[in-house]
């Protein structure tokens, strides 16, 4: 479980010790050490304070020696896995549930014994709460305003509907869909990649409706089909997306977001929070042709971070180190790098058989931006990256 705290005047939360698995134990403070009573009622006091806060449900330890103390104006998150204990936590802060023992106090007051001078301040939304399914959405909203005293509540409740643009959902039950399924499918939906398409998934016209439910089959998985056949030899990276049958893979270490290079979201940026690398696999294609005629791997990318050390480039079973030419490359700047596929067959890669026709592979720091690779052929010698 993890717990955190805010005494940031803007509400940031901060990380605190907590235990990742059990019961939850948590201690939060504004700086100052939990003393062994609460604070009593004061102006300025916390919004809540709790102190050695305990719930034993028969032999199940439910919230362990809990303390922490939450300023007026700050913003706190507790999270933590299933059965840790937030929610009992919260109910106790509510006075819907009794501690075992412990301490609670709310805007200066203890709970639950002063409960009703705090509740009308607080609130404690669940999502595991739904309103009653039988009511209309603003007999739901009339409920609640009552609950909590709402002037003009008619009025509020038609502003808001208007504000949010929920008019017509105001007098429809909770939970009703405002219109059933209308689509049908205007052509057949293949069950595979063969064409043309004779024995389809669903046939043409097919659609669903809340009035006829039914369960859908399994989605068939295999192409049927060799992919690579037809397999784009040349093209493996595309505007920021590996085209099939190619895709891209990315260990622990690496992670990517789609950004704008030179047009909306037609790029990836890659970036290494540990040693790792990213790898675009498919079906083995044979690239000794474009290797004897002289083609080259093209890389359209722009280097965002280039930490020290080696930045390797495979294809197949060949590496390359690149570092020294990309230390050359302008950072921040997109910029075009180009490998003989030669280089590779030198570097040991079996060119007969490529099931990897890139990898990259690179220390901590290194963050780059990459929006094409490819095989093309030149008119002009390009030198393989010197070694070392």
């Amino acid at each position: 479980m993890t717990a955190y705290r805010s005494d940031h005047k803007f509400g940031y939360p901060s990380p605190c010790a907590c235990r990742d698995d059990g019961p939850m134990n948590v201690v939060m403070t504004d700086g100052a050490a939990i003393p062994s009573a609460l604070s009593a009622d004061r102006p300025g006091s916390a919004a809540i304070e709790v102190a050695n806060l305990v719930k034993v449900y028969k032999t199940t330890r439910a919230v362990d020696d809990v303390s922490f103390r939450i300023a007026r104006g700050s913003i706190t998150g507790l999270l933590g896995g299933n059965g840790a204990g937030k929610t009992t936590t919260i109910a106790m802060i509510m006075g819907l549930v009794l501690p075992t023992s412990g301490r609670i106090q709310v805007l200066g007051f203890p709970m639950p014994e002063q409960s009703g001078e705090v509740l009308g301040r607080m609130n404690f939304e669940s999502p595991y709460v739904d309103m009653p399914m039988r009511l209309t959405v603003r007999q739901n909203l009339t409920i609640f305003g009552r609950l909590y005293a709402v002037p003009d509540l008619s009025q509020r409740i038609e502003k808001l509907a208007a504000d949010l643009d929920l008019g017509d959902f105001l007098d429809r039950a909770n939970g009703k869909p405002a219109r059933d399924f209308a689509g049908t499918l205007p052509f057949p939906w293949p069950a595979d990649a063969r064409s043309p398409v004779t024995a389809p998934l669903f046939p043409a016209g097919y659609g669903l409706t809340y009035a006829h439910a039914q369960s859908v089959g399994p989605v068939n998985e295999d192409p049927r089909v060799d992919l690579s056949a037809a397999a784009s030899d040349n093209l493996w990276f595309n505007r920021g997306v590996a085209p099939s049958p190619w895709h891209l893979g990315l260990d622990n270490a690496v992670t990517a977001r789609s950004v704008d290079l030179a047009a909306q979201e037609d790029a990836r940026q890659f970036t290494w929070a540990a040693p790792g690398a990213l790898a675009i696999d498919g079906p083995p294609v044979d690239l000794t042709r474009q290797a004897d005629e002289g083609f080259e791997v093209r890389l359209d990318w722009r280097i965002d971070a280039l930490p020290a050390g080696l930045i390797k480039v495979s294809v197949g079973t060949g590496s390359l180190d690149v570092a020294s030419l990309l230390r050359l490359a302008p950072q921040g700047a997109v910029t075009q790098t180009r490998i003989p596929l030669r280089c590779f067959a030198d570097a040991g890669a079996n060119l007969k058989q490529v099931g990897t026709p890139l990898r990259i592979t690179a220390p901590q720091g290194f963050v780059v931006t990459l929006s094409n690779a490819r095989v093309e052929a030149t008119g002009s010698v390009v030198p393989c990256p010197p070694k070392g």
